[in-house]
């Protein structure tokens, strides 16, 4: 009988892929090359990683907090587009 402590490969595999996402899916749900994510990561500008070996996932918690610190609410203008430029309405 396995220890309680031990994890079976498959069972690794669930944990990870219920938690994590890899740069390669990521890159695929932003619309963005896996270039751009390891940029980011180089740069401390991207969301935060864990790498183990040569692989890197992505918590999906951590992906939505810092997608949620990047949202911007639309500017607006008390005068128009048109009043601005001299433009007759």
């Amino acid at each position: 009988m396995p220890d309680a402590n031990t994890a079976t490969p498959a069972s690794t595999d669930n944990f990870i892929a219920a938690r994590y996402v890899t740069e390669f899916e990521l890159a695929a749900m932003l619309g963005l090359n896996v270039r751009t994510l390891r940029r980011w990561w180089a740069e401390r500008s991207g969301p935060p990683v864990t790498k183990i070996g040569k692989f890197t996932y992505y918590q999906k918690s951590a992906v939505e907090r810092w997608l949620a610190q990047r949202e911007q609410r639309p500017c607006r203008s008390s005068r128009s587009r048109r009043a601005r430029s001299g433009v007759a309405a």
